[in-house]
């Protein structure tokens, strides 16, 4: 009997050291993650496995090349960023009971195994009206590499940045980013900072946490990750406008990179059935820095792309916000729902570190033709190519044209996912032809002559709206009628609108005081067109300055009056400067 029992505990013991090993392997990692002491060696890794109970997906096949390629097909000096990116997905996917569900949906995606798509789709290559500069930001790259020295990233948001939500501090994005450069051989070390401020808008952050770098030579980018609390319009827009030419001012202009996910009035519509795809999609106006950036040229990366780009999850969804791609975990003591886990910081950072290797290969490639020596020296060409290029730019702010120059100092911004949200005047709900909702999950606007969708009720008092007693002379509207109220200091006013290809008409606007006397001609906006496609549109109206009425320093001055002729017309978004 003692021989059998023998016999059987060195059985068991033989079967089951691999795992006993492995489970302690990813133990050790969660308590002494490395990069605290320890830097992560190239090809020391962590199986990944995704244990069954934990998800209803499973990792996409390895059908494409794990490797980003070199983008001209010359010696790829960035090689070190494949098998980093398999770095963190142990620790930071089981964190919370059932799994974390952006690892899970990513891992299932084409991105999982194929990082090129994956950095390509944060990139928004396929946009055609995005066409980043991206000069500086690989000269500081270059910069960084040839003095041998670490890129120095400041990151700036506010408690997200800060790693609230995601119980593994060494997992969220700044930390992780700074892990997946210290894998041996890395051609691109980098030095995060991060300088996040909880429970804060940038509006009111910038300047504090910007000012005590403005001597520094060595702040190579500033990276910000303040969508989640930019829910003051125009504000918003104004603050990346701010930024920019503040930067400029720096005794070594860094450069800039803009994180986008997603604010929290957002997350709200995706609660009710508006998908990432939605927000990807209409971007114009579901992300508050988009138009400036745009128009700037200055380089973003977007996790809704990337969330829109991930399969379905195929189950419900356990996170606080009832959004799945960004999960905030429910078993995550004093967590808020705007507060995602550790697999979005994983992602973001994975995103971040690949970005900027591929901006390293695209300084290089210019010149490097065959690999062999130090970095600095097989790209010695390229690198400085990509300095000269550099050399000269100026502030582009000082070419802008009206409406760019408008997109940065926004006075007024009337949107559902606004701060004020879509306050308008209309004949009283019973005959008014005008409702506001959405004919789509998540697209939100004022709809003539169609029932929404989904509708929001405007028999409860609405905050931040004006008050018809404040404004009686608009008491006894038209059935047809809409009219928004706002603040122009510059006399230019942008009204969004859908363009479609059928089951659309046509209105007329037009600018006028607060006295409503006409400060416009009339406009006939037609939204039918042949491209068998439904976007969003724009018209601007501007008013000459000498007829513009005098702001004062709170409220509108000014109103758009706008009028339906028949058929389905519907306004997206109303914004003035």
């Amino acid at each position: 009997m003692k021989i059998w029992v023998i016999l059987s505990s060195l059985l068991f013991t033989f079967f089951s050291f691999p795992t006993l090993l492995r489970s302690n392997l990813v133990l050790l990692q969660r308590i002494w993650p490395p990069g605290r002491w320890l830097k992560p060696v190239e090809g020391w890794t962590i199986e990944r496995r995704i244990p069954a109970h934990s998800a209803d997906l499973k990792p996409a096949k390895s059908e494409e090349p794990t490797e980003p390629p070199s983008p001209q097909g010359n010696c790829d000096v960035t090689a070190v960023s494949a098998p980093s990116f398999q770095w963190g997905w142990d620790q930071a996917c089981f964190l919370t009971k059932g799994g974390d569900e952006p690892c899970q949906m990513f891992r299932a995606s084409k991105m999982w195994s194929n990082p090129n798509k994956f950095v390509q789709t944060a990139r928004r290559a396929t946009d055609a009206n995005y066409h980043p500069n991206l000069a500086k930001l690989k000269a500081r790259v270059v910069q960084a590499v040839l003095e041998g020295r670490p890129l120095k990233i400041v990151g700036m948001g506010p408690s997200t940045t800060m790693g609230r939500g995601c119980p593994g501090q060494e997992l969220r994005w700044t930390n992780a980013l700074q892990n997946l450069s210290n894998f041996a051989g890395s051609s691109l070390r980098l030095e995060v900072i991060n300088e996040a401020r909880p429970a804060t808008p940038i509006s009111t952050q910038w300047r504090a946490v910007l000012e005590p770098y403005k001597q520094d030579p060595n702040i190579d980018l500033i990276v910000v990750d303040y969508t989640i609390t930019a829910t003051d319009g125009g504000e918003a827009k104004k603050s990346a406008g701010l930024i920019y030419s503040f930067l400029q001012s720096f005794a070594h202009p860094p450069a800039v990179l803009y994180l986008e996910t997603f604010t929290t009035l957002v997350m709200n519509l995706m609660e009710k059935g508006a998908s990432a795809c939605n927000l990807a999609h209409d971007f114009e106006t579901s992300d508050p820095f988009y138009p400036v950036l745009k128009t700037l040229r200055l380089p973003l990366l977007s996790y809704p792309d990337i969330a829109c780009e991930m399969p379905p999850l195929n189950r419900s969804t356990r996170s606080l916000n009832g959004v799945a791609v960004v999960h905030a975990y429910p078993d995550q003591p004093f967590n808020v729902a705007a507060h995602f886990g550790c697999g979005v910081h994983l992602i973001l950072a994975h995103m971040i570190h690949l970005y900027l290797n591929q901006i390293l290969q695209e300084a290089c490639d210019p010149g490097a033709a065959e690999c062999g020596g130090a970095v600095k020296d097989v790209c010695a060409k390229g690198f400085a190519q990509t300095l000269e290029d550099v050399k000269g730019q100026k502030d582009e702010v000082l070419a802008l044209s009206k409406e760019q120059n408008c997109e940065l100092h926004i006075a007024s911004s009337l949107m559902h996912t606004g701060p004020v949200g879509f306050a308008a005047f209309v004949a009283s709900s019973n005959r008014s032809r005008w409702r506001l909702g959405f004919d789509r999950p998540g697209k939100y606007g004022w709809i003539a002559n169609e029932l929404p969708a989904e509708q929001v009720n405007l028999d409860k008092p609405q905050r931040f709206w004006p008050l018809l007693s404040a404004y009686p002379r608009y008491a006894e509207l038209q059935d047809s009628e809409i009219v928004f109220l706002v603040r122009s200091e510059l006399g230019m006013i942008f009204v969004d609108y859908l363009s479609s290809y059928n089951n659309i008409g046509s209105a007329t606007c037009q600018l006028e005081d607060l006295q409503q006397q006409a400060l416009g001609p009339l406009v006939t906006i037609d939204a039918l067109w042949s491209q068998r496609m439904s976007i969003t549109s724009r018209l601007t109206l501007e008013v000459d300055r000498a007829a513009l009425p005098r702001p004062g320093k709170v409220g509108p001055n000014m109103a758009v009056r706008c009028k339906e002729q028949g058929k389905k017309f519907k306004i997206i978004a109303i914004s003035s400067c």
